[in-house]
């Protein structure tokens, strides 16, 4: 599992939790202060998806073959990172990121297997129905920073309030597919259900 080296002793995942608070903290209180010392709205977030993703179990049996130098992030739809995603690699991060990325950028529907997270960009808001119906029961985390994405189903959404980087949790959506949520990135989400449920 995604987790599993933080799961050998309770020391190293009390020690891991405790630096996840600290992360995320850190990145939500002084977006502002990161914005002056000119990293952009989505370094911030490539900062915040590259660390919180290690605190989500993929379920099985997709976990059993998840290795580090499998992890896949498409990015579907006009891409607004740039080269940010790329920057929170392990090689530029080993401090803070343990798992290393392959990083897609795809236009259809078909290009998503393989794909072990989606972020959905908001050039896709129109057939963002038809794009959850496609990965709908697949092991595959969905993430966007669209108004109303996580109402209709997307796991993670980043949303901006106060000048400062904050993030939606759908968590029924995120459990009835799978994933286990660790309850400290739960506990620094806003929580929000699927429209209708």
């Amino acid at each position: 599992m995604l987790d599993a080296s933080l799961n050998k002793t309770g020391f190293k995942l009390s020690v891991s939790m405790n630096r996840l608070s600290i992360h995320l903290a850190w990145l939500i209180l002084f977006t502002p202060m990161l914005s002056q010392a000119q990293l952009t709205e989505y370094d911030v977030k490539a900062a915040l998806l590259g660390r919180m993703i290690q605190y989500v179990e993929w379920p099985a049996p997709d976990s059993a073959n998840f290795e580090p130098e499998t992890l896949i992030i498409s990015v579907l739809g006009k891409n607004p990172f740039e080269n940010s995603l790329h920057a929170i690699s392990p090689t530029n991060n080993k401090r803070f990121i343990a798992y290393d990325f392959t990083i897609r950028y795809i236009t259809e529907l078909d290009e998503i297997p393989g794909s072990h997270i989606l972020f959905i960009t908001g050039t896709e808001a129109e057939r963002l129905p038809e794009i959850l119906k496609y990965v709908e029961y697949k092991p595959i985390l969905t993430v966007g920073d669209t108004e109303n994405f996580a109402l209709q189903g997307v796991h993670i959404n980043f949303y901006l309030s106060e000048n400062k980087t904050r993030f939606e949790l759908n968590e029924a959506s995120a459990h009835a597919t799978g994933f286990v949520i660790d309850f400290r990135l739960r506990s620094v989400a806003k929580i929000v259900s699927t429209w209708g449920m």
